[in-house]
Formats: structure tokens, C-alpha cells, sequence
């Protein structure tokens, strides 16, 4: 059941692209069978990572930990807790518990493992970077960002350490937006942008987001949907007290993501209502089983992590992210370990791109002000402050801690050239064609 691994190059017989990243009619063509899938969706990811360097920043956490461990530089050491491990903008978000409460958070937890802190701060800031350098900020920008996304992160490890309840800043308008937006979509939204309703039934439209699954995939998908445990986490979040089973409405290939694209993923539609009666929109749930790969964040040495990879998404979730986490099932679909999520209307990603220079600040020092509660919730107050005075340490007025502008210079650099490389790489596989 496990994908083949992900291919260097594009499918024999594919035809040449616009580099723009316009499909050609062949292209378009949705793939049968795996292997096909697995070469198209190595083609996706390579285009999608060259769309500019903050794209392929956010696909590249090997690169950025392989970098890390080359350069052998000092970072401060903090208390080993759970870290998100792929810590860069679009994965926080406005997300939303079992009760439908929503707020701001870190929505994806897919490389999540026990690790050092600074590691966080110093993907987030290379994250940050990227997005100003891609909307033509200066450095006196990038830093003006970076100090107040580290000042928001030390606002709350100073709350944990005066044993006060974390509350993070006010959001930017921008997120003010984000967080309004996504409280205010329905459930018929939600499902009308994903499986818009033709011919009195709803269902995944196959093209460019939604592939064919096998029938023998179908059968293992069914096979875990129709799970008492599954349907005991549906039934849960609508608020049915019976756990009974699930009505499979539709089942797709899920193509999303960039990082994740070459992982197994399936959108599943299911009904919670009376079977073999019409679905009613309030009745229908969204539901994202996604494969589980192993983390590309180093361990702290010692520290106890499931083997499962499922589980530790599920256990990290749980820290850094409660919402989320009390809304993940770890699973395994043929032996393969996947995260089973459903989809609420009440959530969406946050986007740094084309930001002016005050808002920019402003989202830089509320997702370090999420990062920083993340890390807080899982320290006593002794931690808290000793890692603040330690993350914190030679820091200049307006500036952000040199240790971490030290450390970032580097890693833009090897970044930058990366993805020159791989665009280089990209357009001469392309005129070979």
C-alpha cells in the first residue's frame, strides 16, 4: 500500500510545460494508476517549489536541518519539549476545537518531535525572511521583523515564567480578518469549495485537486472510515452521543500541500445522518487521512517519541496545538501509519506574502507570540525563565538576538542558492524534452 518513492524527473512521455506553471492538455489528463500519480505528483512539487524561494523554503525542512548540522553553529540549548519542526508561516492558522471555539495556532504538526526550541524560532525566522525578501523588503525590514516576531515569543515565556495564564497580543488586521472570515463560513461553504454539489449529490471533482483512487485503495480507505474509531471521532465533534457508522459518500486522491505532496492522501466524504436517506448539508463531514513520514527534525537524545509516526504527529499535536490535537486520530491503512483529521469550516491558512512593513511586524510578532505559548504550555516556570535568558541573551534595541541573526544570515544563503539550483535543474529537464 506504501507509495513508491518520489522519482528525480517527470513522467517518460510527459509534454513539455509552460514554465509559468500552466498544465499542458496532457497534463491535465487525471493519472490512473499509482506509479503515473506518484511521477505527476513529483512534477507538481517541483513546480510548486519553484514558484519563488519562500515556496521552496516551505518544502525543504531536510535542507534547512542538513544545513543546520553542517554549519555546527552554537545555538542556544533550551529544555527538550515538544517542537513543531517545520515552524514557518503558512503552518499557523485559524483552527477550531470539538466545540467549535476557533482561535489562532500552529495547524500543522506533520514533522512535530522533541527537540530544541531554538530550532522553531530559527525555521520561523527563515520563513519570515524569505516572504520579506520575495516582496522586495530590505534587510532593515527583515530585521525589524524578526525582533518583534522574538519579542512576541518572549512575551509569553514571560508570562509562563510569572505564572500567569498565556494570553497572546492582539492580532494584526490582517489576521483580524483571517480569524472573522473563517468564523463566518458555513458548513455548505466548506463543502461547495471542495465537492460542489452536480446532479442532487455532492462529490469530488476529478482534476486538478482530486485523482482516482485504486480499487484496492478504496477498499482499505472504506475499511478504516468505517472503523469504530473513526466513526467515534466524527460522531464526537457533531455531537452525536451514538457512535454509529459512517455512510461513505465519496473518496478522492487528495492533491494538496508542497512539502507533503508525494505523501498518500485521501479526502473522504462521509454522512453522519440516517443511512440511505438524501445528505443534507449539516449532516455531511470532510475528512483528511493523511500518510504519516518520518520527521526530518533532529530528536533530542534520550527523549521519548512514539516509533509510530502517526502517533507522534498525534502526541506533538496534542502539545503545541490542543485544538488540533484533540481532533487527530493516529491510524494505519495496510500497515502504513496515517493522521485522520476532519475539515471544519472555522479554519484557514495564514499568508505573510505582499505584506507592507508595520503589518509585516505586527503577523511577525503574533505567530512568535503563538510559538512562544506553544513552547510555554509545556514548561514549569524554572524553564521558562532560564530558556528566556538564554534564547534571549546579547540582544541590541531594535534588533533581534544575534545568535539567531547569526545562525539565519547562512541559512538564507544556502537556501537562496538551492532553489536556484533547483530552478536551474527544473528548466534543463524541460528543454531536454
Amino acid at each position: 500500500m506504501a507509495l513508491a518513492p518520489l522519482v528525480n524527473d517527470e513522467p517518460a512521455g510527459a509534454r513539455r510545460a509552460n514554465f509559468a506553471g500552466r498544465m499542458t492538455k496532457h497534463e491535465e489528463e487525471v493519472p490512473r494508476t499509482a506509479s503515473e500519480r506518484q511521477g505527476r505528483l513529483q512534477v507538481l512539487r517541483d513546480r510548486k517549489m519553484a514558484a519563488t524561494a519562500h515556496a521552496f523554503v516551505r518544502a525543504s525542512s531536510r535542507l534547512f536541518y542538513e544545513t543546520i548540522a553542517e554549519q555546527r553553529r552554537a545555538l542556544p540549548s533550551g529544555p527538550a519539549i515538544w517542537i513543531s519542526g517545520d515552524c514557518h508561516a503558512e503552518n499557523f492558522g485559524a483552527v477550531s476545537d470539538a466545540r467549535g471555539e476557533g482561535d489562532l495556532e500552529m495547524n500543522d504538526l506533520d514533522e512535530a518531535t522533541v527537540g530544541e526550541p531554538a530550532h522553531d524560532l530559527l525555521r520561523l525566522a527563515l520563513s519570515l525572511s524569505m516572504a520579506a525578501r520575495a516582496a522586495g523588503r530590505n534587510g532593515l525590514d527583515t530585521a525589524a521583523m524578526l525582533d518583534a516576531m522574538t519579542r512576541g515569543y518572549d512575551g509569553l515565556l514571560r508570562q509562563r515564567e510569572k505564572g500567569e495564564a498565556l494570553v497572546v497580543d492582539e492580532p494584526s488586521a490582517r489576521l483580524r480578518k483571517l480569524e472573522r472570515h473563517a468564523a463566518a463560513r458555513s458548513r455548505s461553504e466548506l463543502l461547495d469549495g471542495r465537492c460542489p454539489e452536480v446532479g442532487g449529490r455532492r462529490a469530488f471533482p476529478m482534476g486538478p485537486r482530486y485523482w482516482p483512487l485504486s480499487q484496492a485503495e478504496r477498499r482499505a480507505v472504506e475499511a478504516l472510515v468505517g472503523s469504530a474509531e473513526v466513526s467515534a471521532l466524527v460522531t464526537t465533534l457533531a455531537g452525536i452521543d451514538r457512535h454509529e457508522a459512517l455512510e461513505i459518500v465519496d473518496l478522492a486522491f487528495r492533491v494538496a500541500g508542497t512539502g507533503s505532496l508525494g505523501a498518500f492522501r485521501v479526502a473522504a466524504l462521509v454522512s453522519v445522518g440516517e443511512q440511505g436517506k438524501k445528505h443534507h448539508d449539516q449532516d455531511l463531514r470532510l475528512l483528511d487521512v493523511k500518510e504519516a513520514q518520518p520527521t526530518q527534525a533532529p530528536r533530542v537524545a534520550g527523549a521519548h517519541v512514539p516509533k509510530d509516526d502517526a502517533e507522534r504527529v498525534v502526541h506533538g499535536a496534542r502539545a503545541l496545538s490542543p485544538p488540533i490535537g484533540g481532533r487527530l486520530l493516529a491510524a494505519t491503512l495496510e500497515g502504513m501509519p496515517v493522521v485522520v483529521r476532519e475539515l471544519l469550516p472555522q479554519e484557514d491558512k495564514v499568508s505573510v506574502d505582499g505584506l507592507e512593513h508595520d503589518e509585516a511586524c505586527a503577523v511577525a510578532r503574533h505567530l512568535g507570540g503563538i510559538l512562544g505559548r506553544a513552547h510555554a504550555r509545556q514548561l514549569d516556570v524554572h524553564d521558562a525563565k532560564g530558556w528566556r535568558a538564554s534564547f534571549g541573551d546579547e540582544r541590541d534595541v531594535g534588533a533581534p538576538p544575534r545568535w539567531l541573526w547569526s545562525a539565519l544570515v547562512p541559512i538564507v544563503g544556502r537556501h537562496e542558492a538551492a532553489y536556484l539550483e533547483h530552478c536551474g535543474a527544473l528548466a534543463a529537464r524541460k528543454e531536454a524534452k
